[in-house]
């Protein structure tokens, strides 16, 4: 009876999520609804409602380190856009445009961006809206575009220091941050040259008709473009090759950019002060201060508050026993199909019923470890794993908001995901290796 309620609890979850993610309302609330009905049901099976309390505490009190980093990166993007750090990659980014390549740019510049940003909403509000911009003028068709710069977006999101993905996949995995990178670097290469090449292939058929410089022009009106704006990159990068923790690389590379906006771009101390905690702003109505805007520890509230809650909702479902037939079933699975292909799978499942990439990284990491574990895989290849398949599949899940909210920002079509070519050689390209691999381990047998 335990494994039903569990099955219709499940479709229940996934409906609320689901239609949640398509109204448009909050994905928190139909998450604490789904802990809520979770742990009755975990009382109801004869667990103490206290342990119930205790079981979703210890899911939450591993977030912390996480929790801390978000609120510094709140910080460093407000203040990166105070500082004119963001504006000197847009600036310079923008001007190496060839309109017959456009589509190839846009994908090579949201990369540009997305690796010392770190964040894919981050990316897709800034260098992403003035691409759209750009190319509404020059007519190009939206749908490639939008799916250019989800691409490049998400290579940051999964390849930056800075990313939340990568970090909150170092604490579920218990892996060096570090470390993930450069693995993640060497199969994330494959990927990036060939979602290049596609892109420099399909440029032709989407050229832009007229160049827009409008944005370009405006920017000196707002920034003091120089090199000053590149000295808080520059210190991340120092204390990031120095080993430092990433929280002390941008904790450092923080006050450095608040000098940066204090004596370079002269914005009152309150101004910057602001950005560091509700957002960065431009008075006016030009794109400039439409596009140059956000950040700060509000910027991060929303992913805090999910992490939260989902990390606690994974600790009741590790705890108390209630997902164990699912646990067999993937268990089983990988055992049968290997574990990369087993993580696809489950990442699958995971993405299209958490609706966040978040609730999908952190159920992949419970349901994998053990038998990852068993298959005598490390936890640094569990985390590899992780990144080379929920990371990038949850994009393509149309209802999940990690492909949701910025095909929103961008008011682009759903069509947008089928040229988000990232996201799909990488995990092709990393499965047709790995079943090489096996074959011809196979066969030296």
């Amino acid at each position: 009876m335990t494994e039903l309620t569990i099955i219709i609890l499940t479709i229940v979850l996934f409906v609320l999520l689901v239609t949640s993610s398509v109204l448009g309302i909050p994905i928190l609330y139909p998450l604490l609804v789904g802990i809520f009905l979770f742990s009755v049901t975990a009382v109801r099976k004869g667990h103490r409602p206290m342990a119930v309390i205790k079981m979703l505490l210890s899911g939450a009190q591993k977030t912390i380190p996480v929790v801390v980093v978000f609120i510094i990166i709140g910080m460093l993007i407000g203040l990166w856009m105070s500082s004119g750090t963001l504006s000197w990659l847009v600036y310079y980014g923008l001007r190496i445009i060839a309109p017959n390549l456009f589509l190839f740019f846009c994908f090579l510049l949201t990369c540009f961006v997305s690796i010392p940003l770190g964040t894919s909403f981050g990316t897709v509000g800034t260098i992403g809206m003035v691409l759209l911009i750009i190319a509404k003028s020059g007519n190009v068709p939206i749908a490639p575009v939008a799916g250019a710069i989800l691409s490049g977006a998400y290579f940051g999101d999964r390849n930056s220091p800075t990313s939340s993905s990568a970090l909150l996949v170092s604490m579920m995995t218990g892996t060096d941050l570090y470390g993930n990178l450069r693995r993640m670097l060497k199969t994330g290469m494959p990927a990036f040259i060939a979602a290049s090449l596609i892109y420099l292939a399909l440029s032709p058929f989407y050229p832009l008709s007229t160049v827009d410089n409008t944005f370009i022009v405006s920017l000196p009106d707002y920034f003091r473009i120089s090199g000053w704006n590149l000295v808080p990159l520059i210190v991340l990068i120092a204390f990031i090759f120095l080993r430092f923790k990433i929280r002390y690389a941008m904790l450092f590379s923080c006050i450095s950019a608040f000098f940066v906006a204090l004596l370079i771009q002269r914005f009152p101390i309150g101004t910057i002060i602001q950005s560091m905690f509700t957002g960065f702003r431009l008075s006016g109505e030009g794109t400039v201060p439409q596009v140059i805007r956000g950040g700060g520890i509000s910027f991060m509230l929303n992913a805090m508050t999910i992490v939260i809650a989902s990390a606690s909702f994974s600790g009741l479902l590790a705890k108390s026993g209630l997902i164990h037939h699912y646990e067999t079933a993937i268990a089983s699975m990988t055992r049968k199909i290997g574990t990369y292909l087993s993580s696809i799978i489950t990442a699958l499942f995971t993405a299209s019923l958490g609706c966040t990439q978040t609730l999908a990284i952190i159920m992949n990491t419970h349901l994998l470890s053990k038998p990852y574990e068993d298959s005598g895989k490390t936890r640094e290849e569990l985390a590899l794993d992780i990144e080379d398949s929920v990371v990038v599949l949850a994009v393509l899940i149309p209802w999940n908001v990690a492909g949701a909210i910025p095909l929103k920002m961008l008011d682009a079509p759903l069509q947008s995901l089928l040229f988000a070519y990232f996201m799909w050689t990488l995990p092709a390209i990393r499965l047709v290796w790995q079943t090489l691999k096996t074959r011809r381990k196979n066969r030296s047998f």
